[in-house]
């Protein structure tokens, strides 16, 4: 108490620089604060799946140009035939992609997002059913599970939605047959509603055959097995089903891919990981940064307390005792700005999540208790360590007869530590200014079309069948100068594939093109410039048997 009620007075004292000390605390400390928030938020993403340490997903290697690409996409049908094949494998479920769709009852409509999925959906995932059977839920192709918001929405509660009917894109009807509960924020994966996978397969026959990817599978395995044995046993798995395919299955711990998803040449090369640690290595510079202005400030004024240090030397005062003392000043600013940073981040989480999307909120866990006891003793130690040993080396005699001169040391101590301040922060500097102009140059380089006053928008409802009606009209509409429809966004990989032949073409060479579909007048809509040739047009009958290719 003694101790605490002269670190109290000596802060008084000397407000101006103590207040300096804590600003400067404080500052560092939000900002690693800040980002300690989302590197730990990161490290929870798809982590609360009851059955994690089991649940993977089925990836494909696919060689081209003897170059090994990873991709989530595989065949329709894989996941009932690997759980059928394979007893190592427990539950197998493939799932579509997530896609907006128009949901609508009586006069009611709502645009939500959801998916078409396998049978074991609700037994690999953890998305908790408060109305229905995860056994039966998705066995009917006319059966529709929603989220407990869509169900309030559409029909006053839980219990109410089961069994109605629900119509989907104004082109089928399905039926409730379960409710779940909304998706937390810590899943990649956000929807309101799910659709049996039969569905999708019954409208798309491609999703059927072998050869064709895009659907995703994923399988839980057996409690105790390797998981490397069942990647070993499904590797070959589409080429017994397809001779000539080139693809390799393999498989990667579903929880684990949202930081680790980059591959190079089938070899795993981090991915979001590499932002994690990036900011982790910038939240340590921040608090380095700060701790050396903790010091050079306390050291500059170190003149003025060498009279104290005198005195209670003088009266018996040990080097030991001081030490402590004086650290334990270092950790009272410590706790002070651990607690003002507390209060930056309460203000400002609101905007903080804006920025980095997330949804994240402050609570006083085990976690974030311990961290910050130990942030604040580190710290403190750390900022007041050299000025404890600095004051405290003091000889009594010397200091009260005025005779104290700065050493070379000390001198070159205090000029490295400020040129490796100086040297960190411009280091930052430069980071965020390149990072400002790589964002600017990606912004602005020129793609090969036109971006200006572009409107992107999926095509919903009865639209893909009355497509000309709905383009004529949309060109009638003032403002609009043309309209064109493509099947998937221009900066979108989405269709690709490697059957294209041509004279003089290798048979053993396999080469991946990404494809889309366009309309007539798809070309002025997006301004591209012909090198060569003519774009598809309505002069030359259907056009069918043409394609344009890049340069």
């Amino acid at each position: 108490m003694y101790y605490l009620k002269i670190a109290f007075r000596n802060f008084l004292r000397h407000k101006f620089s103590s207040l300096i000390n804590l600003v400067g605390l404080t500052t560092g400390l939000s900002c690693a604060f800040f980002i300690y928030l989302w590197v730990q938020d990161e490290f929870t993403i798809n982590k609360f799946h009851e059955k994690d340490d089991r649940l993977y997903r089925v990836m494909e290697f696919q060689t081209y140009s003897n170059e090994k690409f990873a991709t989530n996409s595989t065949p329709g049908i894989l996941a009932e035939n690997l759980k059928l094949d394979f007893p190592d494998i427990r539950y197998a479920a493939t799932t579509t992609w997530i896609n907006p769709a128009l949901l609508s009852h009586e006069n009611t409509y709502f645009k939500e997002e959801g998916y078409h999925v396998g049978e074991d959906f609700f037994h690999i995932f953890t998305y908790p059913l408060l109305a229905g059977d995860p056994q039966t839920v998705l066995k009917d192709k006319t059966s529709i599970c929603i989220s407990r918001d869509l169900a309030i929405k559409f029909f006053g509660s839980i219990e109410s939605a089961i069994g109605k009917t629900l119509r989907y894109e104004d082109d089928r009807n399905f039926i409730v047959s379960g409710v779940f509960e909304n998706i937390t924020e810590k899943s990649t994966y956000v929807f309101d509603f799910v659709l049996p996978l039969q569905d999708f397969l019954d409208r798309n026959n491609w999703a059927t055959q072998w050869g064709n990817n895009g659907p995703h599978t994923y399988v839980v395995i057996q409690d105790g097995v390797d998981p490397e044995t069942v990647t070993n046993n499904i590797a070959g798995y589409i080429k017994s089903k397809e001779e000539d395919s080139n693809v390799e299955l393999f498989l990667k711990k579903y929880s684990e891919q949202y930081l680790y998803g980059k591959y190079t040449n089938g070899i795993p090369d981090g991915g979001r990981i590499d932002y994690v640690r990036l900011f982790s290595i910038i939240a340590i510079f921040i608090l380095v940064i700060a701790c050396i202005n903790f010091m050079n400030l306390s050291t500059a004024r170190a003149s003025k307390r060498a009279h104290e240090v005198g005195v209670r030397k003088a009266i018996g005062a040990d080097r030991s005792r001081l030490i402590r003392h004086y650290l334990g000043e270092a950790i009272l600013i410590a706790m002070f700005a651990m607690l003002l940073s507390y209060l930056i981040v309460l203000l400002f989480l609101n905007q903080f999540n804006e920025i980095t999307d997330k949804a994240i909120s402050l609570r006083l866990s085990p976690e974030i208790v311990i961290t910050s006891i130990a942030t604040i003793l580190i710290t403190g130690i750390l900022a007041g360590s050299y000025p404890a040993l600095y004051l405290t080396q003091f000889n009594p005699v010397q200091v009260l007869n005025g005779e104290i001169k700065s050493s070379d040391g000390e001198i070159w101590a205090r000029k490295g530590l400020v040129v490796f301040q100086f040297t960190i922060t411009i280091i930052l500097i430069v980071g965020v200014i390149v990072i400002q102009k790589q964002t600017q140059y990606a912004f602005t380089k020129n793609l090969g079309y036109s971006q200006d006053n572009v409107v992107f928008f999926s095509q919903d409802g009865g639209i893909p069948d009355q497509r000309e009606t709905f383009f004529t009209e949309l060109r009638q509409i003032p403002g609009v100068v043309h309209a064109g429809g493509t099947s998937h966004n221009m900066v979108y990989q989405q269709s690709n594939t490697s059957g294209l032949k041509w004279a003089g073409k290798s048979p053993e060479e396999r080469i991946l093109f990404e494809n889309i579909r366009v309309d007539y007048d798809f070309y002025e809509t997006m301004d591209f410039e012909l090198t060569a040739g003519r774009w598809f047009s309505r002069e030359f009958g259907a056009d069918t048997t043409k394609m344009v290719i890049n340069e």
